[in-house]
């Protein structure tokens, strides 16, 4: 499901949470929004071929309610599904992106499995309209490790858990990611773009049935690296889940409008 995209008024913008439904060998359910295009992928017997839009969050309420073997084909003025004892039709809708082609492959590729990352460290990306340059998980490199990092200008995150592929330049991506469960990715790296001397890029991701190709985001991202301690006098070793279990204690005795507790380091 793409990200809702919102006028200068906070309304939603007509068209934008249509996805199409592309029938060929299989079934592609296809979304697109301004930086991210999804493609997931259903197998089964195919009769006939071609595509309709259908608002995605009617058919996302209409089929979780579902069960068993289902059948789907399209029609002159939207998309069928059948089960026993079920019809249900949904209405045909207007993109608003044109026809949600997918980019074809371009500039060079730099093939690389990405673990579950993006999403871990999303939890710290800015969601404020007014911070492009952190809406977002950036991907760097450091000591050979490919790394996520995200935040919000108060919390900071980095994981990394795998190396860097050679020829890997670090890039922007949007916060969609954060739906993305690891897989096999590529980074899609064209030359400098003559007008803003900056490089081009598309990230791709497959993971299981769903590809999602990603628009990373020219903007730079601030150097995180100068807000990371540099060492420390005092450290503990605390199971997650005991650490977990106390501050879910405090919180709830804690004020709702500082929302703080205290963290104090004494020797046993």
């Amino acid at each position: 499901r793409p990200e809702p995209q919102t006028d200068d008024d906070g309304d939603p913008v007509p068209g934008e949470l249509v996805i199409a439904i592309i029938v060929d060998s299989r079934i592609h359910i296809r979304a697109t929004s301004n930086q991210t295009t999804s493609d997931a992928v259903v197998d089964g017997g195919i009769a006939d071929t071609g595509t309709v839009y259908v608002d995605v969050i009617q058919l996302r309420d209409i089929v979780r309610l579902l069960s068993g073997e289902l059948t789907v084909y399209r029609t002159d003025t939207g998309v069928c599904i059948e089960c026993p004892r079920t019809f249900i039709k949904v209405p045909h809708a207007a993109p608003a992106n044109g026809d949600m082609e997918l980019p074809p492959p371009r500039g060079t590729i730099v093939p690389f499995l990405l673990p579950d990352i993006l999403r871990r460290a999303s939890r710290s990306a800015a969601t404020d309209d007014s911070r492009y340059g952190l809406n977002g998980v950036y991907l760097d490199s450091e000591d050979g490790k490919l790394r996520a990092v995200a935040t919000n200008g108060h919390v900071l995150t980095i994981v990394s858990e795998c190396d860097t592929p050679a020829g890997f330049i670090p890039c922007l991506l949007p916060l969609t990611c954060r739906h993305v469960d690891g897989g096999e990715a590529e980074l899609w790296i064209q030359p400098y773009n003559g007008t803003n001397k900056r490089q081009v890029y598309m990230v791709r991701i497959v993971s299981g049935h769903r590809t999602i190709y990603m628009s990373p985001s020219t903007d730079d991202f601030p150097d995180y690296r100068q807000v990371m301690p540099r060492g420390h006098r005092v450290a503990a070793m605390v199971p997650a889940a005991t650490l977990h279990e106390a501050v879910r204690l405090c919180a709830t005795v804690s004020s709702r409008r500082t929302r703080l507790i205290s963290l104090a380091f004494d020797k046993c």
